[in-house]
């Protein structure tokens, strides 16, 4: 008998037609362009981190989980970590970390009493490269940023189309610097200074129809800037610290809940369509007779006075039957004592501050919480203390 020839075993050599290797090598090209890009914005972001080093802040997301956190000094991102916020703000050092005078650096001098120079540093000043940085981060939506001069550097800054929160500090923004911040479509909250914005300037900004909050100090708006207002469908707040405004007229449409005044103004007029649910006029030189000339439909229920409005002035207004939160500075302190009878005139009050001095250097407070037709009074002595007991989560 013959012996039986032995069956040859075959190599197993997978087969893969050609449109599988196509698929396969596209998930693959995909994949390794998805790392290098992911690497190259985790270099820049740690380039951005080390470039700002002590002088600002850093805040980051969590890419899987959501959850931010601010980054210590000298702390680099995580590679599953994105920039969301940076804070960069021009920031005086402590006598301690002061450093001699260097050429190419901005200088900043203390003067004595007599005139005499007693400490001074530097700070350097931060360049457009600097602010280009600021492009590679992609989820960049916070940035508050100061001591860079106006012109390129906000062109810069113009080009960080994700943010949402934009907040400069020392630079005089002028006219023309708007008409580049006008390209953040994306703005709900602007703040800056701008000794050389006008009125007709403000108007480069109608491209911002997101904006909520507006903050700006130290500009020329004059009184035309209720008209200008109106451009911004969506604001809610406004800050104006010696925005140089003496007559401010709220028409309406306007969807302003919160407006905070500076010194410089005298009157204020809003028209009934206009709710204003809360008015800061605690610095400014607006008289009784200014604010008896308010319409008593505006919707207030919290309002700030200064120490121009008297008791009867506020009693005697339709207003204080809706007013809800109500703080007044007074003269003096045997001033102080005609609130605490005058209240009643406020039936629907929950709670009133009065500031007035007890000292020629010292501002003392009271504050009368009514519940339940009850009253909690707490005296300070230092007006500080009282800003320092506010809860930070209340309304």
């Amino acid at each position: 008998m013959e012996p039986t020839a032995t069956a040859k075993r075959r190599r197993f050599r997978p087969q893969f037609s050609l449109r599988t290797l196509i698929v396969l090598t596209f998930i693959v090209a995909v994949a390794v362009t998805w790392a290098v890009i992911h690497e190259r914005r985790y270099s820049a972001a740690c380039d951005v981190v080390a470039r700002i080093s002590d002088e600002g802040t850093v805040v980051v997301q969590d890419y899987w989980s959501g959850k931010e956190r601010t980054l210590a000094a000298g702390e680099l991102p995580g590679r599953w970590e994105d920039i969301v916020e940076v804070q960069w703000e021009m920031d005086f050092p402590r006598l301690k970390d002061l450093k001699p005078i260097q050429s190419g650096q901005r200088k900043y001098i203390f003067f004595g009493i007599d005139g005499s120079p007693i400490y001074d540093f530097t700070k350097p000043q931060k360049s457009p490269e600097d602010i280009r940085r600021l492009g590679n981060l992609p989820r960049l939506t916070r940035l508050s940023i100061g001591d860079i001069d106006s012109g390129e550097e906000i062109e810069v800054v113009s080009q960080l189309q994700g943010l949402e929160y934009l907040a400069l500090s020392g630079i005089e923004i002028k006219n023309n610097d708007l008409k580049h911040l006008a390209q953040l479509q994306n703005l709900k909250y602007l703040s800056f200074e701008g000794d050389g914005v006008t009125a007709a300037g403000l108007k480069h900004l109608a491209p911002l129809k997101e904006l909520c909050i507006l903050d700006i100090s130290r500009a020329h708006l004059g009184d035309e800037l209720g008209d200008v207002l109106r451009q911004f469908p969506k604001l809610t707040h406004l800050y104006l610290e010696f925005a140089g405004i003496e007559k401010l007229h709220l028409k309406p449409p306007l969807n302003l809940r919160f407006l905070q005044l500076g010194m410089e103004v005298q009157e204020l007029s809003i028209a009934t369509s206009c709710q204003v649910e809360a008015i800061d006029v605690s610095t400014t030189n607006i008289t009784n007779a200014n604010f008896a000339a308010w319409d008593a439909h505006c919707g207030l229920k919290r309002l700030a006075a200064n120490n121009e409005l008297t008791v009867e002035a506020l009693a005697a207004h339709p207003l204080a039957s809706q007013l809800e939160h109500l703080t007044v500075w007074t003269t003096s302190e045997e001033t102080r004592h005609e609130w605490d009878s005058a209240i009643v005139n406020f039936p629907r009050l929950k709670s009133l501050v009065v500031l007035y001095p007890k000292h020629r250097l010292q501002v003392s407070a009271r504050e009368i919480l009514v519940k339940d037709q009850q009253r909690v009074i707490r005296d300070f002595d230092d007006v500080d203390d009282y800003w320092d007991s506010l809860d930070p989560t209340g309304p």
